[in-house]
């Protein structure tokens, strides 16, 4: 995953886009659903709500959290796609 400079807060890798989807969006074309898509089935497929419950509750124990992401807009940001992953797998989550 790539590193979002002057970030230095705990970041989980995992639900980061990878450089190769990032890189295929970015040069490729700007194609926001094919990036959906692949981000949906690389990133999000086959992970289970429980597992990244517990993942997350290992990064900040039961305290609040909050993802971030550079994108002025949630449209086209993988931070929407993992927020409607989790609330369509049962976990909760607010958009501020």
């Amino acid at each position: 995953s790539l590193w979002c400079r002057g970030w230095n807060g705990k970041r989980i890798k995992e639900l980061a886009p990878s450089a190769d989807i990032l890189n295929e969006y970015k040069y490729g074309g700007g194609d926001w659903s094919r990036y959906e898509e692949r981000f949906n089935k690389e990133i999000l497929g086959g992970r289970s709500a429980k597992k990244l419950d517990k993942l997350i509750k290992e990064k900040w124990g039961d305290r609040d959290y909050c993802f971030c992401c550079y994108e002025k807009s949630n449209l086209k940001c993988h931070r929407r796609l993992v927020m409607e992953w989790m609330m369509k797998n049962g976990l909760e989550c607010k958009e501020y």
